[in-house]
């Protein structure tokens, strides 16, 4: 009785907004801020301890499982993030919400196949690590996709951060030498985890009223939507986060710590974009493009100018805390700067991705991003071939795809949509003018 009252009232059993009096606005407004606060410290800080608690080569490893769980987290989110708000909130279909939580109810069976597959030694814990983390990754992002669209945004910021705030449990334990670092016990961590959104999602399901028949129709509807959404998801996963991966194919184990490492403290500035989008994720879906132009342009340039703040205090104010950057920031102190410039167009594209979710163009960006990833490969495999591939080589071409894909995606909002985004592309610009000059100083005229 006691663990059913803790769950039932989580919000996202009920669909209902919450409503508060005038006087406990400002307690609510707190409460989300200081909410935010800790749960970003843990994903921003959690693998940053972890660098600081294991060898580079253990922390390599780790960070290559987080790049390859976030892409299988693609397939089993199914593009659940994307249909959820489309039909539920711009075509207000709120029939469909029972079907929904079918989604989470299959991905335990997932769960429990890899469980039987460690049991019987088919997998070791390495190997199944990617998979755990990549269900962990989809329940939390169908959950927090949920909760933003019912403007729920403490508990959105929770479940968005859940499995770097178990990590960051983890990184203490070991700090304080309650436990020692093993494979084993971040399985049983993050394994803990998903047992309880595993639970929660079948008391979900068992409340909801539909037929069966209903439900799997329905279900079939949200697949049908979310399909065309994967591939969508795969390309900005691959333009956004396949570095690591393709420093492991190219690189050391140990350079993939330190491209992490540095695209980690590059990323501060997201946290902003995290808090907008947890803010806004409703409003996003419904404002017009003129008023989202004019917003979007001045946060992006907000992004740049924390980023090149962060930029010249971070290495200050942490070289003696940090034993990667203290070992490693002569050599890649350029990769730390180029990082600052694509989190501009990384904040961007994920913006436009949303909006491309509500015009319902994936299909068409999809074909410009299949050609932009093309290129990509292509130059990473060119300069292989008659150069060096370096973390720098790496960053430089991953950014300016990341400015083509931006560039396409405002391409095919006006044609299909006839809108446009000005003021947006011309921050993309000029953030791209910055990141030309540093590259020809630092390479060239120095």
């Amino acid at each position: 009785m006691i663990f059913r009252k803790i769950l039932l009232p989580l919000p996202f059993i009920s669909k209902n907004k919450p409503k508060y009096s005038s006087g406990k606005k400002l307690g609510v407004i707190v409460l989300f801020f200081a909410t935010f606060t800790v749960a970003k410290l843990c994903v921003f800080g959690a693998p940053l301890l972890l660098s600081n608690l294991l060898n580079l080569e253990i922390y390599g490893t780790i960070e290559f499982a987080l790049s390859l769980g976030a892409y299988l987290g693609i397939v089993f989110n199914y593009g659940t993030n994307a249909s959820f708000p489309h039909l539920v909130i711009k075509r207000s279909k709120q029939g469909f919400i029972g079907a929904f939580y079918l989604h989470p109810i299959l991905l335990s069976m997932i769960f429990l196949l890899l469980i039987f597959n460690i049991y019987c030694d088919r997998l070791s814990l390495s190997q199944s690590l990617p998979i755990l983390i990549a269900l962990g990754l989809s329940l939390q992002q169908f959950y927090s996709t949920i909760l933003k669209s019912f403007s729920k945004p403490i508990f959105a910021v929770l479940l968005d951060s859940g499995l770097f705030i178990i990590l960051t449990i983890l990184c203490l334990c070991i700090y304080f030498k309650i436990c020692y670092f093993s494979t084993l016990l971040m399985y049983l961590f993050i394994g803990g985890y998903l047992l309880l959104l595993f639970l929660i999602s079948y008391l979900n399901f068992f409340r909801s009223k539909l037929s069966l028949k209903e439900l799997f129709k329905k279900y079939q509807i949200i697949l049908q939507f979310g399909l065309p959404t994967i591939l969508s998801s795969f390309l900005v996963m691959t333009l956004t986060a396949s570095g690591r991966v393709i420093t492991e194919i190219f690189l050391p184990t140990s350079y993939v710590g330190i491209y992490s490492f540095y695209f980690r403290i590059a990323a501060i500035v997201v946290m902003l974009y995290q808090v907008v989008n947890i803010l806004f994720f409703k409003k996003i879906y419904l404002s017009n493009s003129d008023e989202l132009d004019k917003y979007i342009s001045i946060f992006l340039f907000v992004i740049l100018l924390l980023g090149v703040v962060c930029r010249i205090l971070v290495p200050l104010l942490f070289y003696e805390h940090f034993s990667i950057l203290k070992e490693s920031y002569n050599e890649n102190q350029n990769v730390y700067t180029y990082f600052v410039f694509q989190m501009v167009f990384w904040v961007s594209m994920t913006l436009n991705e949303t909006f491309t979710y509500r015009e319902n163009l994936s299909k068409t960006v999809n074909t410009y991003f299949i050609y932009i990833v093309l290129c990509y490969s292509v130059a990473i495999f060119t300069i292989d071939l008659f150069h060096t591939v370096s973390l720098i080589w790496i960053v430089i071409t991953q950014t300016i795809c990341l400015y083509l894909a931006t560039e396409c995606q405002f391409r095919v909002f006006k044609l299909e949509s006839g809108i446009r985004f000005p003021k947006t592309r011309l921050v993309n610009f000029v953030t791209l003018l910055f990141l030309i000059l540093s590259f020809l100083y630092s390479n060239i005229l120095v």
